[in-house]
C-alpha cells in the first residue's frame, strides 16, 4: 500500500514540476500605475533574481527522491 502512495505522490510532484516549468512568462500589466500594477510590478522586481524557476527546480528534486523512493517500494 506504501508504494501505491508514494507513486500517486510521484506522479503529483511530476505533474506540479510541469505545471511550475510553464510560469516563467514576464509579468505584465495594461496599467502598471494602478495599484493592482504597482504590486504585480513589486512582485516582479522581487523575485525577479529567483525566477519562477526555482518552483520547477524544488518539484524537480522531490519528483526524483519520490521516484527512487517508489522504486525501492516496489522492489522491497
Amino acid at each position: 500500500m506504501t508504494a501505491w502512495i508514494l507513486l500517486l505522490l510521484t506522479l503529483c510532484c511530476v505533474w506540479l514540476c510541469v505545471d511550475a516549468s510553464k510560469l516563467n512568462a514576464p509579468l505584465r500589466d495594461k496599467h502598471p500605475n494602478t495599484p493592482e500594477g504597482n504590486s504585480r510590478v513589486t512582485f516582479e522586481g522581487i523575485y525577479a533574481p529567483f525566477g519562477l524557476g526555482v518552483l520547477a527546480w524544488l518539484f524537480l528534486a522531490m519528483s526524483i527522491l519520490l521516484g527512487v523512493l517508489t522504486v525501492r517500494e516496489f522492489l522491497a
